[in-house]
């Protein structure tokens, strides 16, 4: 049986930080997604390893209060996101799937809120910024992956019901799904309309 894995970065990353207080890096990645591969059988045969994320904004901005400029090239998370996607990039038997991020601006944080506009700094500030166009190719994958026949069960490790269409479509071709949550609450459409569950926590070998 050929399996290829479909892994949401945004979310993996979220959970991996909520269990090892740290973004993961590449080998991380590595790791886990090798840590999944014990739900195939040892015949099965592995296609590919999607990655899905976006890479890390260029943009200059200003600050909020002081109006300073800000490079968002030149900071750490850049450079450990940028190092992160181009060395899957070049890992076996995974492909980075990017969409693209924007910046909306700048948001009060929660332990800022109630003080007066004049004692305000540019730290009680966190920039807004959103994510495009990954959802849509997880979807458009699957939709992909099961039409094209280029599987016969695709693993996906999400914890968003968006994809309950792309995964409902992939059942009707005669995929089999699996799904992996790493222990995150999703809805009850979504567990229904997979063929498996796992909901273990995010592990690393």
């Amino acid at each position: 049986m050929r399996y290829i894995l479909l892994l949401d970065g945004g979310f993996i990353n979220h959970k991996f930080v909520q269990a090892y207080s740290h973004s993961p890096s590449a080998q991380d990645i590595k790791n886990f997604s090798d840590s999944l591969l014990r739900y195939n059988d040892a015949a099965d045969t592995l296609v590919r390893i999607n990655y899905y994320d976006s890479p890390p904004l260029d943009a200059q901005v200003k600050k909020p209060v002081s109006g300073a400029l800000l490079d968002l090239s030149k900071t750490d998370v850049y450079s450990s996101n940028h190092n992160k996607l181009a060395a899957l990039k070049r890992t076996d038997n995974f492909a980075v799937r990017e969409g693209r991020l924007t910046f909306k601006g700048w948001k009060l944080k929660q332990s800022a809120i109630g003080k007066a506009s004049a004692d305000l700094s540019d730290a009680d500030f966190s920039k807004d910024i959103q994510q495009k166009g990954v959802d849509m190719k997880i979807g458009l994958d699957i939709a992909w992956i099961s039409f094209n026949k280029i599987a016969d069960r695709i693993l996906v490790v999400t914890g968003d019901s968006d994809f309950i269409p792309a995964i409902k479509l992939a059942r009707r071709n005669g995929i089999q799904v699996y799904l992996f949550t790493l222990a995150h609450g999703v809805t009850d459409e979504l567990t229904e309309h997979s063929d498996r569950l796992i909901s273990t926590a995010i592990t690393l070998l």
